[in-house]
């Protein structure tokens, strides 16, 4: 009995004394969870090109599923409707902006997820703009004299798009993974910000 009490002892002492794990950490190297998480943004990818996808309400995306977001960052594919054909849809974007879009490039919006993504893991509580990771689906650039904002009809938004997948791509390679990259914006330092 003596024996047992100190073994239980030492394995409280033991548990007391190691790290906090969160099993979600690790989920990243199991297969099955890639998978699942590759067809969680092929549905949602979906909804977005057949118009079904909720657009009131930021989908949950999360650390996990970066990977397979940033396959779909590469599109250019031009998703919604001509707004001379009414009525038009709206894409997903937060509610609280006063832009509404009818159009965007695909990839730009596969990058707006990896972004809410990358402040969801950041700040789970506290999710932006009500979880939304900025106003719009929307590449905006700086420099010293004037803004540009590339929405869909823009001719540079191709161009606009695919150096900020560039810098997704070279954040997300940097981080191998690593969820402690989430506090570094892969925009910071550049002339692109988020709408």
């Amino acid at each position: 009995m003596k024996t047992h009490l100190m073994y239980m002892a030492l394995l409280v002492s033991l548990l007391m004394l190691a790290p906090a794990c969160n099993p979600m950490d690790n989920l990243d190297e199991d297969p099955q969870v890639k998978a699942e998480a590759a067809r969680y943004v092929d549905s949602l990818m979906q909804g977005l090109r057949d118009g079904t996808l909720e657009s009131f309400r930021c989908p949950d995306v999360q650390w996990i599923h970066i990977p397979a977001l940033l396959e779909y960052a590469k599109s250019t594919d031009l998703i919604g409707d001509d707004l001379s054909q009414l009525p038009a849809r709206t894409l997903p974007a937060n509610p609280l902006s006063s832009m509404m879009l009818s159009q965007c490039l695909e990839g730009t919006f596969a990058l707006w997820m990896v972004e809410a993504a990358r402040q969801h893991t950041l700040n789970a509580t506290a999710k932006g703009y009500g979880g939304w990771p900025s106003l719009n689906p929307v590449i905006m650039a700086w420099n010293d004299s004037e803004s540009m904002i590339f929405l869909a009809s823009n001719p540079k938004s191709i161009e606009a798009q695919k150096e900020v997948y560039a810098l997704y791509k070279s954040w997300w390679k940097a981080s191998g993974g690593n969820k402690t990259a989430a506090a570094i914006d892969p925009l910071a330092g550049s002339l692109y910000q988020w709408h």
